[in-house]
């Protein structure tokens, strides 16, 4: 009969993960925003669903439908940011749940075979 493997919980493993998409999820938030994640003192941006061009007005028709379609792609980028921060934010939530019931699972583990222990 094959050796029987021990099943290891590591908290800190997933605490870690937790932190790196929490970090993940605030840069998007960023992002977002126009704020440059990698130098957040600087905020030189616009935020994304704003995003707007002067491109020589409405007589202008090129100039118009450029800043139109600049409009409507800063919106398209914003609604696909959120979309990824919507989800880190469920993946945050669901290892924090893992940690929390594996934690758990452990204790009570732990507790029966303390109680059962000739």
């Amino acid at each position: 009969m094959p050796p029987k493997e021990k099943i290891t919980h590591t908290s800190s493993a997933v605490d870690t993960m937790n932190r790196k998409v929490t970090g993940w999820r605030a840069q998007l938030g960023a992002a977002r925003l126009g704020i440059n994640p990698g130098n957040p003192a600087h905020p030189h941006g616009t935020p994304w669903a704003t995003l707007t061009v002067a491109a020589g007005g409405a007589g202008f028709t090129t100039g118009a439908y450029l800043e139109k379609r600049v409009g409507e792609v800063g919106l398209k980028i914003d609604t696909v940011l959120t979309a990824f921060q919507t989800t880190l934010g469920t993946s945050s939530r669901a290892l924090t749940n893992t940690d929390d019931e594996a934690t758990s699972t452990e204790k009570k583990n732990t507790d029966n075979a303390n109680r059962l222990t000739i």
